[in-house]
């Protein structure tokens, strides 16, 4: 709770819990006299520009916000008390946003309804962007979505086949290199 402070709530705090099962950033359900937040340590070891990563995430939300008013349909950031995005707590990177409430995140697909509603989600989100001015974001993990670079790394780790697995999944390896030129 003392570090959810630091962030701009209008409310008295009352309690902090773990929530999801943050793969990456930990994530904490922050409940105060106003309502429920998402509160999210970042992981600066995988994002190290932990100020450019912000920078995006308040230029892509400010975008979607401004064709869609609706607030269930964007995440809020909710600025610092100093009016930063962000704020560095004994060595941590913490981020909040307001909860979306009678929402679910689902974890992993478990029906082919799942995965359809999640490509159409994928699909609006994407059409949403369309003409959003990418060149302005920051590169926040050096060749992440440059999947040239992504065959290259598992071409090379296929051909090392450093564990000795290759021969088991020979079926998966061309599946993968028969779509590379469409991925």
């Amino acid at each position: 709770i003392e570090i959810a402070r630091h962030f701009a709530v209008d409310a008295d705090f009352i309690s902090a819990e773990s929530y999801g099962n943050g793969h990456i950033n930990e994530t904490y359900l922050v409940t105060t006299t106003a309502g429920r937040y998402i509160m999210q340590r970042i992981n600066n070891s995988i994002f190290r520009d932990v100020d450019g990563l912000m920078r995006n995430v308040a230029a892509v939300t400010d975008y979607l916000a401004a064709s869609d008013p609706d607030p269930r349909h964007v995440l809020r950031p909710v600025r610092t008390v100093e009016g930063g995005l962000y704020c560095l707590v004994d060595g941590g990177y913490w981020r909040m946003y307001n909860f979306i409430e009678n929402s679910i995140c689902l974890e992993a697909a478990k029906t082919a309804d799942d995965f359809r509603m999640s490509a159409e989600a994928f699909g609006g989100f994407q059409r949403q962007l369309a003409d959003f001015p990418a060149n302005t974001l920051t590169e926040t993990i050096a060749r992440f979505h440059d999947t040239a670079d992504r065959y290259r790394i598992f071409r090379e780790a296929v051909t090392a086949d450093p564990i000795g697995r290759a021969g088991d999944v020979q079926g998966e390896i061309e599946f993968a290199m028969e779509r590379e030129g469409e991925a």
